[in-house]
C-alpha cells in the first residue's frame, strides 16, 4: 500500500472508529427506540461519507501537493538536472516551525547543495588531469628544448609510416641531418650558446615542413625528418632549401650574433612499393649522413638505392638524367620497332593483293 492510501485508511479508522464503538456498545438500547436506530444508522452512514471524502479529498490537498513537488524534484536530481531545479518550499524555515514534508524538503535542498559542491570540484579536478595528461604527453612525445617530436615520437611515427607507405603505394623519404663543428658552438660560445643554435635549428625545421610531414631531434645535433609521399626529387629539393637556409641563418645568443652554422644531411628514399624494415632504412639515411661529413660537410649526400654506396646530390641527379636517357631511348627503339614491323605487315598486306 502506498503512503497515500496508508493516510487515507487513518483518516477513516480515526473519523468512524468512535461512532462505530458507541454503535456496538450501545446497541441494547438503540434496539428498543427503532427511530433512534434508524436516525443513528443514517447519521453513521453520513459520517461515513464524510470520512470518506475526506480522506480521499484532504490527504491530496493537504501532503499530494508537497509530496508531487518532491517527486519531481527527485526525479530532476536522477536525471543529473541539477541546474535547473525548481525551488522547494520553506527552504529557509526554523525546524520548530516546519512540519516533517517542509523538514524533508529542506534537507533536500541542503543535499543537492553539497552534491553541488562536489560536482564543482570533481570538474575542477577533471580540468587538472586533463592539463597534467597533456603535459606529460608532451614530456613523453615532445624535446623540450627544440619544441620537435623526440626521439621516441619520430621511431613510433617511422613504423607507422613503413607499412602504410607500401601498401598504398608511395614513396616516402627521410632526411637524417647533423649541425657541423656543433662541439666547436660549444667550446665557443658555452653550452647555453650551443642551446641557442639548437633552439634556432629546431624552429627552422619545424617551418620547414608541412603539417603532414614530422621533424625530429633524435639525438645531440642530430635531426630527422619524414617526408610521406615525397619523391627523391622533392626531397633534394627540400634538403638544399633547407641547407641553404641554415647557412644563411644568423643566431643570436646574449646579443651575440653565431654565424657561419652549416648542416650536412642525408636523404634516403623508398620507392613505391618497396619495403623496408625502419633499421635498413634509417641505416641508409645514415651512411649518406657521414658521407656528407666525410666530403666536406655543408652538402647533401644520397643513398644511392641500386648500390647502396651514398652518392652526392650532384652524382645522383647526374646518374638520374642518365637513367631517364636510357628509358627514353630505350622507348624511341621500342617505337621504332613497331614502326619497322607495321610497315612490313603493311606491304606483305598490299604484295598480297
Amino acid at each position: 500500500m502506498t503512503g497515500r492510501g496508508k493516510l487515507r485508511l487513518l483518516c477513516l479508522t480515526t473519523g468512524l472508529g468512535p461512532l462505530l464503538l458507541f454503535y456496538f456498545l450501545a446497541g441494547g438500547v438503540l434496539r428498543e427506540h427503532r427511530q433512534l436506530e434508524a436516525t443513528f444508522s443514517l447519521a453513521l452512514a453520513a459520517a461515513c461519507l464524510l470520512s470518506f471524502l475526506a480522506a480521499s479529498v484532504g490527504v491530496p490537498w493537504l501532503w499530494g501537493r508537497a509530496l508531487t513537488r518532491i517527486h519531481a524534484w527527485c526525479e530532476h536530481v536522477k536525471k543529473g538536472e541539477l541546474a535547473d531545479l525548481p525551488v522547494l518550499p520553506n527552504e529557509m524555515a526554523d525546524a520548530a516551525d516546519e512540519d516533517d514534508l517542509l523538514r524533508l524538503s529542506r534537507d533536500l535542498q541542503w543535499m543537492i547543495r553539497r552534491i553541488r559542491l562536489r560536482e564543482q570540484e570533481l570538474n575542477r579536478r577533471t580540468v587538472d588531469l586533463e592539463e597534467a595528461y597533456r603535459r606529460m604527453r608532451e614530456l613523453a612525445l615532445v624535446d623540450p628544448l627544440t619544441g620537435l617530436s623526440n626521439r621516441r615520437h619520430f621511431f613510433e611515427h617511422l613504423q607507422v609510416e613503413l607499412p602504410v607507405a607500401k601498401d598504398c603505394s608511395r614513396p616516402l623519404s627521410l632526411l637524417m641531418l647533423d649541425i657541423d663543428y656543433f662541439k666547436k658552438i660549444n667550446d665557443t660560445y658555452g653550452h647555453p650558446g650551443g642551446d641557442c643554435v639548437l633552439q634556432g635549428m629546431g624552429k627552422l625545421l619545424a617551418e620547414a615542413v608541412s603539417p603532414r610531414e614530422m621533424a625530429a631531434r633524435i639525438g645531440g645535433e642530430e635531426f630527422a625528418i619524414i617526408l610521406p609521399g615525397v619523391s627523391a626529387e622533392e626531397a633534394a629539393r627540400k634538403a638544399l632549401e633547407i641547407l641553404q637556409k641554415v647557412s644563411r641563418h644568423c643566431f643570436l645568443y646574449q646579443g651575440v650574433r653565431i654565424e657561419g652554422v652549416t648542416v650536412s644531411i642525408g636523404l634516403h628514399t623508398l620507392q613505391k612499393g618497396e619495403e623496408c624494415q625502419a633499421d635498413p632504412f634509417l641505416l641508409g639515411a645514415d651512411k649518406a649522413l657521414y658521407q656528407a661529413k666525410r666530403e666536406g660537410r655543408n652538402c647533401v649526400y644520397c643513398c644511392a638505392r641500386a648500390s647502396g654506396v651514398p652518392v652526392s646530390l650532384e652524382e645522383w641527379q647526374k646518374r638520374k638524367e642518365k637513367q631517364s636517357e636510357r628509358e627514353d631511348a630505350r622507348e624511341n627503339g621500342l617505337f621504332s620497332q613497331g614502326l619497322v614491323r607495321c610497315c612490313c605487315r603493311d606491304r606483305q598486306v598490299d604484295g598480297s593483293g
